[in-house]
C-alpha cells in the first residue's frame, strides 16, 4: 500500500488513487483541508501499483526533448481580457476541441469546490479558464483521460507540475494524442483557507457567494485582484494585499506542505508545455501587452507542434532561458516556509474570522522583518548564482 514516510512529500496527486483496482484508496482532507491517501486495509490486495505510480516516491530527471521559449500574448483582446495574463491557453484549448479533441482542467463546481473536470465544446472553455489560487480536486480525472486516450481522442491536459506528474506516472507509456499543460507555480491553498474566506464574506454582506474570479484585470495586468458575485447582486473587489485571501497567499502562510520543497521545480520538465506570466523588463517591446503577456515552454516536438498551430493568431517573440531564471524564479525555487502559517491553521481551526486572522498576521513583526530579509539575500545570490 502507498507508502509515503512524510506527509509533508506528498502532493495529492491522486495518481495513487486512481491507479488502484479494488478502489482502496480515497483523498481524505486533513485538519488543514488538504488530501491526503487513506488505503482501506480490508479492499488492500497489496498489489503495490500506487507506490509503483507515485510520482513522489519515484523522482526522476527530465531532460527537454526540444526546449523553445517565447514570450507572447493573444492578438484577440476579448480572450486575453478573459485569461489570467496573454490569453494563450484557450488558443490551445479551442484548437484541441477543432481537432475532435477534450480538455481537461480546473473548474469551480456549484459548491465553489475546485474540481478537474473536461470541455469538448468551445463554450465549455471559459470556466476552465483563469488562474485559480486554491488545489483542486483531480477525483477520477486520470481514469478519464485514459479512456479518451486509448479511444484515440486527442486530450489536453493542464494542472500544476505535480497533478501533471501524477498523470504521467498513472499512464505509465507515451501517448501521441496527448499534450500535457503546466505552469510556473507558487503553491497551493488548500479549498478550506478558500471557504472559510468564502464565509467569512458571505456573512459579512449578507448574501451566498455565486462566483468567484481570480486575477481580474481591472486595475491591470500587473495590479490584480480577486473579484466575488454575490447572489444579492453585490459584486466585491479586492487587490494585492488588501485582500486577506491574496496576502494569506503571497505571504506563503496558507500553502500545502510539499509546496515548500516541491519536487517538480526546474526548466526541463515532463510536460509538453509550460505556461506563465511573461514578467520582466519589457515595455516598449512589441510583444508586451499591459492587458497581459504570456511566457511559453515548449519541452517536446509535441508541445511545439501545437504551439505551431496557434501562432498565427498571436503576437510572439523568441526568448531564452536567462530571462525565465531572471524574472521567474519559482520556477526553480520553492517558496520559503512562513513562521506564521502555523498560528494561522491554529486560529482558522479555532473558527476565529479569516480576515482578522489574516490582518493581525500582516502586521509585520520583527522576526518576519528578519525572515524577509533574509529572503531577499537568499534570492540575491540565486538571481548572481543564475547570471
Amino acid at each position: 500500500m502507498i507508502n509515503i514516510k512524510r506527509k509533508s512529500e506528498c502532493t495529492g496527486c491522486s495518481a495513487c488513487k486512481n491507479i488502484c483496482p479494488k478502489n482502496a484508496i480515497e483523498m481524505v482532507c486533513d485538519n488543514e483541508g488538504f488530501e491526503y491517501p487513506i488505503v482501506d486495509k480490508n479492499k488492500c490486495v497489496n498489489c503495490n501499483l500506487c507506490n509503483k505510480v507515485c510520482p513522489v516516491l519515484n523522482v526522476k530527471e527530465c531532460k527537454d526533448e526540444n526546449q523553445i521559449i517565447n514570450i507572447a500574448y493573444n492578438c484577440n483582446k476579448e480572450e486575453v481580457e478573459k485569461s489570467s495574463s496573454g490569453g494563450i491557453f484557450i488558443l490551445l484549448a479551442k484548437k484541441t476541441i477543432e481537432n475532435g479533441g477534450v480538455v481537461y482542467g480546473a473548474a469551480f463546481d456549484e459548491k465553489l469546490v475546485l474540481r478537474h473536470t473536461s470541455a469538448d465544446k468551445y463554450e465549455k472553455i471559459e470556466p476552465l479558464l483563469k488562474s485559480k489560487y486554491v488545489q483542486s480536486a483531480i477525483g477520477d480525472s486520470y481514469i478519464k483521460v485514459k479512456n479518451d486516450l486509448k479511444k484515440g481522442r486527442k486530450v489536453l491536459f493542464v494542472g500544476t507540475p505535480c497533478q501533471v506528474n501524477g498523470l504521467l506516472s498513472f499512464l505509465n507509456k507515451k501517448y501521441d494524442n496527448l499534450i500535457t499543460v503546466d505552469f510556473i507555480c507558487h503553491g497551493v491553498p488548500s479549498g478550506k483557507v478558500l471557504h472559510h474566506y468564502v464565509s467569512c464574506l458571505e456573512k459579512k454582506y449578507h448574501s451566498s457567494i455565486t462566483k468567484i474570479f481570480f486575477r481580474t484585470k481591472t486595475k491591470g495586468w500587473n495590479n490584480f485582484g480577486l473579484k466575488f458575485l454575490f447572489e444579492n447582486g453585490k459584486c466585491i473587489e479586492k487587490f494585492g494585499i488588501e485582500d486577506e485571501y491574496l496576502a494569506a497567499f503571497l505571504f506563503d502562510i496558507d500553502l500545502r506542505p510539499s509546496c515548500y520543497k516541491c519536487n517538480f521545480k526546474g526548466i526541463d520538465r515532463k510536460s509538453d508545455i509550460t505556461l506563465a506570466d511573461a514578467w520582466g523588463e519589457l515595455s516598449g517591446s512589441r510583444v508586451y501587452n499591459e492587458r497581459g503577456t504570456s511566457l511559453i515552454i515548449a519541452h517536446t516536438n509535441d508541445g511545439e507542434k501545437l504551439i505551431d498551430e496557434i501562432t498565427k493568431n498571436i503576437e510572439f517573440e523568441r526568448n531564452n532561458e536567462n530571462y525565465i531564471l531572471k524574472y521567474n524564479v519559482n520556477a526553480m525555487y520553492s517558496v520559503i516556509k512562513d513562521s506564521r502559517r502555523k498560528k494561522f491553521f491554529k486560529q482558522l481551526n479555532n473558527n476565529r474570522d479569516f480576515m482578522e486572522i489574516v490582518n493581525k498576521l500582516k502586521k509585520i513583526t520583527f522576526r518576519v522583518r528578519v525572515e524577509r530579509k533574509i529572503r531577499k539575500i537568499v534570492n540575491g545570490r540565486r538571481n548572481k548564482k543564475i547570471s
